[in-house]
């Protein structure tokens, strides 16, 4: 998942199951399954070939590419069959960029996450229990 527009929607690609609803089916025939969730198929793959979006059947496999207002995403992901995609509780060991970064994302995400940044820099870790507010910071090694 990639948040575009300032967070407000996100592209998502992601790999069809093969117990997904919609394994087997064209867009035309899946489409209306997300009711008046607005949804913009962007592309299929399958085996790193793109595919005609007018004439694809999904198999399982295939790489989806979507675009989605950020509110929906939760409803898509279960109408796709991926109702337990979205971790609850999530650590990060390392508090730099990336983890500042990812941990920022992850307290704006319309998805609630529990999360834990552990940093074995003291300095950083008040930096980031200050600029973070919806996240546990603990300082310490993340070996131990």
């Amino acid at each position: 998942m990639v948040p575009m527009s300032d967070g407000l929607v996100q592209f998502v690609g992601l790999k069809i199951r093969r117990s997904s609803p919609i394994a087997g089916k064209t867009l035309e025939e899946f489409l209306p399954s997300f009711g008046e969730i607005p949804i913009k198929i962007v592309a299929v793959t399958r085996r790193y070939n793109v595919m005609d979006l007018d004439e694809v059947r999904i198999r399982s496999n295939d790489d989806l590419y979507f675009v989605i207002d950020k509110r929906y995403i939760t409803q898509v992901l279960d109408i796709l069959g991926y109702e337990s995609l979205s971790p609850r509780y999530i650590i990060i060991f390392g508090g730099g960029k990336v983890g500042w970064q990812l941990a920022k994302l992850l307290e704006d995400d319309v998805i609630t996450h529990d999360v834990t940044v552990v940093e074995k820099d003291e300095a950083r870790a008040r930096f980031l229990a200050e600029k973070l507010q919806n996240t546990l910071v603990i300082s310490g090694d993340g070996l131990d």
